[in-house]
């Protein structure tokens, strides 16, 4: 469906409250890394929605676009949420600090934008009208290329020490939208239901018209 949602990810304060490499820890086999793995209770509500309404054709694709380039983090993060949803995998497609052409905004970090995702979802069409963006940066280029309620800006930047007053309500009253197909497929079941019903009543008065003689 060329309607289908798309929604895409960053990862640092949005989707994890802390960043820190993995590797430091691997000269001590104790440590449980998942300790040290802080996610947005906010965000894996909407994950948990976003995959329900896969099943409806809701959704299209679930993803991730992050400036982070440490891979190791990256996979600690999706793992520590699927492990979190139990469900695996989740994400359909990831983009990284080590994405092709890049390029560098005037705040010296690397722009985001919806060319980007075309890249990582080269059959889909219509994205400017499907994707909705997760981020707790505000000033990301994909800002102006999707509809201004698609841009969901975490406030503050995800800490789990912080009380959120992120404005989820467009993301979320647009899962519980069903597409047209489904709406239009569940009107086209009532239509025969009715239709076999008259017919029954007419035929059950003429048989009592015969049976009895009235008219």
């Amino acid at each position: 469906m060329d309607d289908a949602l798309v929604l895409v990810w960053d990862i640092d304060h949005t989707l994890s409250g802390q960043y820190f490499d993995p590797k430091v820890f691997k000269k001590n086999p104790a440590v449980n890394l998942y300790h040290y793995v802080f996610i947005n209770p906010r965000a894996l509500d909407i994950i948990r929605k976003a995959l329900a309404a896969k099943s409806t054709g809701r959704v299209s694709a679930i993803g991730l676009f992050t400036n982070n380039s440490n891979d190791d983090f990256i996979k600690l993060i999706k793992s520590a949420i699927e492990n979190t949803i139990h469900v695996s995998p989740i994400f359909d497609f990831t983009i990284t600090a080590d994405r092709p052409n890049q390029t560098v905004g005037p705040n010296g970090q690397l722009v985001k934008t919806l060319a980007q995702i075309q890249e990582a979802l080269p059959t889909l069409e219509n994205l400017e009208n499907r994707v909705y963006f997760f981020d707790d940066m505000p000033d990301h280029v994909i800002r102006d290329e999707i509809p201004a309620t698609h841009y969901i800006q975490i406030t503050p930047p995800y800490d789990p020490q912080s009380h959120d007053t992120t404005n989820w309500e467009p993301i979320e009253t647009a899962l519980d939208t069903l597409p047209a197909a489904s709406k239009g497929g569940r009107r086209q079941r009532c239509r025969p239901a009715k239709k076999s019903r008259r017919r029954h009543k007419k035929r059950t008065r003429y048989s009592r018209s015969i049976r009895d003689g009235s008219n």
